[in-house]
């Protein structure tokens, strides 16, 4: 799994995809969860998911919008076996005060 890095001043937006380096057996769906290691610096506003994903469900927050879950599944055309560098989502991340923030 990898999140694209970025850098966000407080009150500003910035983009940040998650992708899965590599699949050896395929991927048809995930169920994967999103968080900021400090909710008081940022938090997600806003979640895509890839558009091959044709079944999702709604992005779930927790209260101060510091995780995400994601849930989605591909039945149409997965990516399939050694597939490479799938997009899941796109999120948004508001900067909220200084600092640093990862996400895990």
């Amino acid at each position: 799994m990898t999140v694209s890095n970025a850098t966000v001043e407080p009150g500003e937006t910035t983009q940040v995809e998650i992708r899965l380096s590599e699949a050896p057996d395929g991927l048809a769906g995930y169920n994967l969860t999103v968080s900021v290691t400090d909710g008081a610096t940022g938090e997600f506003t806003i979640t895509e998911y890839a558009p091959e994903f044709e079944l999702t469900t709604d992005p779930r927050y927790t209260e101060l919008n510091s995780s995400v879950q994601l849930q989605a599944l591909d039945v149409q055309d997965p990516p399939g076996p050694n597939a490479t560098d799938v997009l899941l989502a796109t999120v948004t991340v508001t900067g909220n005060t200084g600092g640093d923030v990862s996400q895990g």
